[in-house]
C-alpha cells in the first residue's frame, strides 16, 4: 500500500466517513500531503469552521493504533484501494466528484428542470379541455375501411 492510500484511508477514517466533509476539506488544499502536514503543523486555520471533535480525531488519527490494524488487515486479505488519484480510477466516477462539488452545475441543472416545468405547464393546462379531439384524431385514423 503507497503512502497516498494511507493517507486516503487516514482522512477517511478521521472525517468519521463523511463524504461532504472529505472533499470539503480535500478543496482546499492541493493534496492530500497538505492535508496531513497542516494537521502534524496544527495550523488548522486552512480548515475553517472545524467541528474541534473532528480536529481531535484528525490529531489522533494519525497514532492510532486502530488504523494501522485496519490497513494490516486490509493489506493482508488483498484488498485493492483506487483513489481519485489513482490511473485505474473509473473516469466516470471522477467527473461525478468533480460535478458534485461544483455549486455552479448544481443550480445550472436546477435551472433546466425549472424551464422544463415552466414549458409543460401551458400543455398540461389546456389538455383536459382538448382531449376529446385528440381521441377522435385517434380514432378516426384507426378505422380501417
Amino acid at each position: 500500500m503507497t503512502q497516498e492510500q494511507r493517507l486516503w484511508l487516514w482522512l477517511n477514517y478521521a472525517t468519521e466517513h463523511n463524504p461532504k466533509l472529505f472533499y470539503t476539506i480535500l478543496q482546499r488544499f492541493d493534496s492530500i500531503e497538505e492535508v496531513f502536514d497542516a494537521v502534524l503543523h496544527r495550523s488548522f486555520d486552512d480548515f475553517g469552521n472545524l467541528d474541534a471533535r473532528v480536529k481531535e480525531r484528525m490529531l489522533t488519527a494519525s497514532a492510532d493504533r486502530f488504523l494501522d490494524r485496519y490497513i494490516g488487515w486490509i493489506e493482508k486479505n488483498g484488498i485493492g484501494i483506487t483513489t481519485p488519484e489513482s490511473e485505474d480510477y473509473p473516469t466516470l466516477l471522477n467527473e461525478i466528484v468533480e460535478n458534485a462539488s461544483s455549486t455552479e452545475n448544481v443550480m445550472a441543472e436546477g435551472i433546466k428542470y425549472a424551464t422544463i416545468v415552466v414549458a409543460m405547464l401551458p400543455m398540461l393546462c389546456v389538455y383536459p379541455f382538448v382531449q376529446r379531439y385528440f381521441v377522435k384524431g385517434v380514432m378516426v385514423g384507426s378505422v380501417k375501411e
